[in-house]
């Protein structure tokens, strides 16, 4: 590697670093204003993404209650129907007699 490109990677590497420096003084800066403690965000972030995790199963669930519902709806609608059947072939019966 020339010497040219080794000092090329070195500079770049520093304002990486630079810029990793600048984003975690901002960030604690942020945490000073908002008189917060960083490890909040991280238990904020990881409390949001457990309750959207909630809220998926809680949907999914509801989903599948209602199909439950509407197949069991279905059954008793055919209940009835073989029911009211049942019951005027009975009646016809009877009066035959």
């Amino acid at each position: 590697m020339g010497n040219c490109q080794v000092r090329s990677c070195c500079l770049v590497s520093t304002r990486l670093k630079d810029l990793a420096g600048v984003k975690l003084a901002a960030h604690w800066l942020l945490c000073l204003v908002l008189n917060v403690c960083p490890l909040t965000f991280r238990y904020v972030r990881r409390e949001k993404e457990i309750a959207e995790t909630k809220c998926d199963l809680a949907v999914s669930e509801s989903a599948r209650f209602k199909q439950k519902c509407e197949q069991l709806s279905q059954q008793l609608q055919k209940a009835e129907e073989t029911l009211r059947q049942e019951r005027e072939r009975t009646q016809v019966m009877r009066e035959g007699h």
